[in-house]
């Protein structure tokens, strides 16, 4: 009995009643020319009894760029930045060149990709990844061209955060022990501000980090937002000792009752809650800041109160003097007031640098 499909299409293609057929196979759409249904049919069935070879195809830049990650930047860099870099290839890059050979991909491609993102922030992420992982594949002979060389596009500028002024400070300080008085995260922007810490670093103190008979903070480890748990400090230099004066040590002394050494002081389980609520606190005082401008603003106080560079670069964790050079923004006589912060930066300087009276 000659063999028939219930599936399929068919539509004529010549005057005189050639016929085109099209019908699925192994997920692809093929087509068989005759001259009646059961010629199409049978040349049907021969094409599945024998397929013809599938054409290789090239290398697709998904597949590039998912082997460029794992051979690349897994394990190489931050877990937040590598989740951050598969989020911006699935929703802005691979659906407009993910199936594309990566040899058939132009400058002109890439442009326009990039060019219809809204975001300048995400703009330039997604152009960091499509541009290092186009010089990586040029560099292991994947292509001969880079086409990333050709594109033009409007950059994101990181604002410059700068440092508060004294009245800001006050103004923080007075906001806060008026809306949130005896909280969790008013004692958590005291310390930041009287320390200088990342909030990541505050985040995963524990009681046993807290020396209070000699005045000393050992910060060895930061609370990682991606993951939620404690993890590596961000550089080789957070591992550190930070001297704290006598209104920090009664704050955190407060945080580590009834708790044991294990315990953190403060129980934020995600980065992101001190981010927003930081950020929000400056929304509503109409300061254009996050909150890592209180670490700026440590750093800016420090220097304006005489302390050692190579002392202000320890205790912050940074690497080089030309990082510090940056928050040495000079503050007029006229900018000067007296507050709880520069109260406890003189105790601080009384306790730490040599010969003062």
């Amino acid at each position: 009995m000659p063999c028939q499909f219930s599936d399929g299409s068919f539509r004529v293609t010549s005057k005189k009643g050639r016929l085109q057929y099209r019908f699925q196979f192994q997920k692809e759409q093929v087509s068989v020319y005759g001259d009646t249904k059961q010629e199409c049919w049978d040349k049907r069935l021969e094409y599945m009894k024998n397929p013809p070879e599938k054409r290789k195809r090239g290398l697709t830049y998904s597949q590039w760029a998912q082997k460029w990650l794992e051979s690349y930047k897994r394990g190489l860099v931050e877990s937040a930045y590598f989740k951050s870099m598969i989020s911006h290839l699935k929703n802005h890059i691979f659906p407009t060149i993910g199936e594309k050979d990566i040899k058939k991909i132009t400058s002109l491609d890439l442009q326009d990709l990039l060019q219809k993102i809204p975001s300048d922030n995400v703009r330039t992420k997604c152009a960091t990844i499509v541009g290092e992982s186009f010089r990586t594949a040029k560099v292991c002979g994947l292509i001969n061209v880079n086409p990333y060389e050709g594109v033009k596009i409007k950059r994101y500028q990181q604002p410059e955060l700068g440092a508060m002024t004294h009245a800001q400070q006050k103004q923080l300080l007075e906001y806060i022990d008026e809306k949130m008085p005896g909280t969790s995260m008013n004692d958590f922007i005291r310390a930041l501000l009287f320390s200088g810490m990342r909030q990541s670093e505050l985040n995963a103190l524990r009681v046993e980090n807290i020396d209070l008979e000699n005045m000393l903070i050992t910060i060895d480890s930061a609370w990682k937002r991606d993951t939620h748990n404690i993890g590596k400090t961000k550089t080789k230099r957070g591992k550190r000792k930070l001297p704290m004066a006598q209104p920090l040590a009664d704050l955190l002394k407060r945080r580590c009752a009834d708790k044991a050494q294990s315990d953190r002081l403060f129980g934020f389980d995600t980065q992101e809650y001190t981010y927003r609520q930081i950020a929000d606190i400056f929304r509503a005082l109409g300061m254009p800041f996050t909150g890592h401008v209180l670490r700026h603003t440590f750093i800016t106080n420090a220097y304006e109160f005489g302390f050692p560079q190579y002392l202000v670069q320890r205790w912050v964790g940074h690497a080089s003097f030309d990082e510090d050079n940056i928050y040495l923004s000079l503050r007029t006589a006229s900018n000067y007031c007296e507050t709880e912060v520069t109260a406890y930066m003189r105790l601080l300087k009384k306790m730490t640098v040599l010969n003062v009276y």
